[in-house]
């Protein structure tokens, strides 16, 4: 039984890698895009597409369809995205220089485990506020239940 699951859960998410990838040069692509313009536009761009993956993972979305759904979920909460995003990267920041400062010293060779080791630390963080943004912006917007929630993810799965 044990088998079939983490068969069928690691079956399910290699199919979705070339989206994911698509869905991610592309979001950016708009934010570079809007950085090579001004500041202000890369930002705002950068801000309104951050739950882009969330909603093609969750909701099945596909490319630019995943963009305009983090598009339209970000729209009217912008300032609230843009804090939430702000406030984990400082803290991530935080937690980076922690880990790595005290091998600033060092040789190469253990500075480069110590950022290898900042960055297992602090993903899983960075995507779990992700996820937890994504969520947020959709009990926001359209009043998400946890049977709508569960709906989505099962027919993601399938």
């Amino acid at each position: 039984m044990r088998i079939q699951a983490w068969s069928r859960a690691t079956g399910s998410g290699s199919t979705g890698w070339g989206s994911v990838l698509l869905v991610s040069v592309l979001v950016g692509l708009a934010t570079i895009g809007g950085l090579i313009l001004f500041v202000i536009p890369g930002i705002y761009v950068g801000v309104r597409l951050c739950v882009s993956i969330e909603a093609l993972v969750v909701e099945g979305r596909r490319g630019t369809e995943a963009m305009g759904r983090s598009w339209s979920l970000v729209g009217g909460h912008w300032w609230h995205a843009f804090f939430t995003l702000l406030v984990a990267a400082l803290l991530t920041g935080i937690v980076n220089a922690v880990i790595t400062a005290p091998f600033s010293a060092t040789n190469w060779f253990a500075q480069a485990v110590a950022a290898a080791v900042a960055t297992v630390v602090t993903l899983p963080y960075g995507v779990l506020v992700g996820v937890l943004l994504y969520l947020d912006l959709r009990a926001r917007k359209e009043r998400l239940s946890l049977e709508t929630l569960r709906a989505d993810l099962q027919a993601s799965a399938a």
